[in-house]
């Protein structure tokens, strides 16, 4: 009864907490490419938006589970952004449930447990991953991962084929919302050591590594399988990756590293102090802090001692930091997707392993200083109310576009990002100054992501046939970005369908020496030398051909090839 009622409790916090954000519209980050003009998912559930789903590698991700989500929400709501939003809200109560659950399962403990799936609930920190739509990934896939984890509970209670078969089905369903459940099988043997104690047997011969005792073969066979979806799953989200990457030269493995120092420093320091959040920070590259990075490492290095040497005495420990650090690793930087420094949705699994060493330390101090049961119960509460206050002001931001990057732009410097998507809202309204003061903003601050912009709407023009436009758009993302390979490669293209071969193969030449492996690079050369075969060809024939002018838009008279 107490476990039904703290999780009613729980729901309706949740619902408090992002009730300014369920009523909110669709943001031009990335909202548009996931639902508001991606014609796929609008079409809802059919069946060639199934097929779809499962090939397609848009928004340079392959997770068809999120795709068919948001298709089955447009079967519902159609284009209306209230309904996706409480999907959302809907999809994170049920990863609260879930996680109280869990806990009491695996520990027996409720109170414990309740505290840090309140804690969970209710951070900061989770409200994008919350609040945005483009989101649902990481709610879902959360779902899918917390239900693995309850799964794996039971069967470790009472060993059965059927009950494996349900943790690896909901662990592949997991990875199918977003890849970044390839940590879930470490993360399974960190709850072997503690809290299911699968490791120790006390027996004679039992294997030890610096102290701990080593996981038995059947514990390791047991992942195998895991192991082998994890791996599956990362080369698929390296082929859909590959284009948003960013090469060892253009930023240096040091530069990597520092960045990933000072990215922990930012989720520990914004776990405690959960101020100034924004939906995007911009990565520093080579001008990131030497000093905050070490500092950064340090601590890691220095926390993850401490954790390993008190394994013995408090396992808890071992397991919720190790939890922590561990899950962090895919978006920690090292390889570097985007061009974000960190991200506040990227806390929304590791947080899970973290609230679990906090709450049981605070329950062992609490005993140790011989706090009455209220008081400590008080502590907690009074912490939970200051993060929900500070969450349902973050969630009230994500109501349009406008508020959201108003507020960034305010909380972060030199936003590039932000600039070019208020820029976006104010050529919406036809309010020129704004634009224009936006946009200049935006080309100082981040002339690639500017440049990138252009470069998308020269490709959709350039797929459609309209030549004029999408040479304007390309021309002018190479004023603002000379060195941009994607421009160059699709004007490459452009010059070919208009009958400008040496000028495309010049701009291909120069995009190998930009980006000497750039994705499709060779395909497009390949059809650029073959257009011009078959061109030279048809002169040598005598037939009346000329090249399309390359002033005038184009109709589909000449079929140009769906751009990669």
């Amino acid at each position: 009864m107490a476990l039904r009622l703290g999780g009613v409790g729980l729901v309706a916090l949740v619902v408090f907490v992002y009730w300014p954000a369920m009523w909110g519209d669709f943001v031009r980050f990335d909202d548009y490419t996931y639902v508001y003009r991606n014609p796929d998912v609008l079409r809802g559930l059919t069946r060639d938006g199934f097929s779809w789903a499962f090939t397609s590698l848009r928004a340079s991700n392959w997770h068809p589970l999120t795709w068919l989500s948001l298709m089955l929400d447009a079967e519902i709501f159609g284009v209306s952004a209230p309904g996706y939003h409480i999907m959302n809200v809907a999809l994170h109560a049920a990863n609260v449930l879930l996680f109280l659950t869990l806990l009491h399962t695996a520990t027996g403990r409720l109170l414990p447990a309740l505290a840090a799936a309140l804690l969970f609930a209710v951070h900061p920190l989770h409200v994008e991953s919350v609040a945005w739509i483009s989101e649902r990934k990481d709610v879902l896939s959360t779902f899918f991962w917390l239900a693995c984890m309850l799964a794996y509970t039971r069967y470790a209670a009472r060993l059965s084929a059927w009950r494996y078969a349900a943790c690896l089905g909901l662990f592949c369903l997991g990875l199918m919302a977003k890849p970044m459940l390839v940590t879930l099988p470490c993360v399974l043997l960190l709850f072997d050591y503690w809290p299911l104690r699968r490791f120790g047997t006390g027996q004679a011969g039992e294997r030890f590594l610096w102290g701990l005792p080593l996981p038995g073969r059947r514990l390791l066979l047991e992942k195998l399988p895991f192991l082998a979806a994890a791996a599956a799953t990362c080369w698929a989200t390296v082929v859909a990756q590959a284009d948003s990457m960013s090469g060892l030269g253009y930023l240096p493995p040091w530069a990597r590293l520092l960045n990933a120092g000072t990215a922990y420093l930012a989720y520990l320091g914004k776990t405690v102090l959960p101020l100034g959040l924004a939906p995007f920070y911009p990565h520093p590259y080579t001008d990131v802090s030497v000093w905050g990075g070490v500092a950064g490492l340090l601590a890691v290095v220095a926390a993850s001692t401490l954790a390993w040497r008190q394994a013995g005495q408090r396992p808890y420990l071992f397991t919720g930091w190790f939890w922590f650090v561990g899950t962090l690793v895919p978006v920690i930087g090292l390889v570097q997707v985007g061009s974000q420094a960190w991200a506040d949705r990227y806390a929304y699994v590791p947080h899970l392993g973290l609230f679990l060493a906090l709450v049981w330390g605070g329950r062992e101090l609490a005993g140790r200083l011989r706090l009455r049961p209220w008081g400590a119960a008080g502590a907690v509460l009074a912490l939970a109310a200051w993060f929900g206050a500070l969450a349902h002001g973050q969630a009230s931001l994500w109501v349009d576009t406008q508020t959201l990057f108003t507020h960034t732009v305010q909380v972060t410097e030199r936003n590039g990002l932000a600039e070019f998507l208020l820029a976006a809202e104010a050529r919406g309204r036809e309010d020129w100054p704004a634009y224009y003061r936006h946009y200049q903003r935006a080309v100082d601050y981040s002339p690639y992501a500017v440049s990138a912009k252009h470069t998308e709407s020269g490709r959709f023009y350039l797929v459609y046939s309209q030549f004029k436009r999408a040479q304007e758009q390309l021309l002018q993302a190479l004023e603002i970005y000379p060195d941009n390979p994607y421009a160059l490669r699709y004007l490459a293209t452009l010059y070919a369908y208009t009958g400008r071969f040496s000028q495309a193969l010049a701009a291909l030449d120069r995009a190998e020496a930009v980006t000497p492996r750039l994705r499709g690079l060779e395909k497009s050369r390949a059809n650029v030398l073959k257009l011009q075969e078959a061109m030279r060809r048809r002169v040598q024939e005598g037939a009346n051909a000329t090249a399309p002018d390359s002033g005038a838009e184009q109709s589909a008279a000449v079929a140009v090839p769906e751009m990669d």
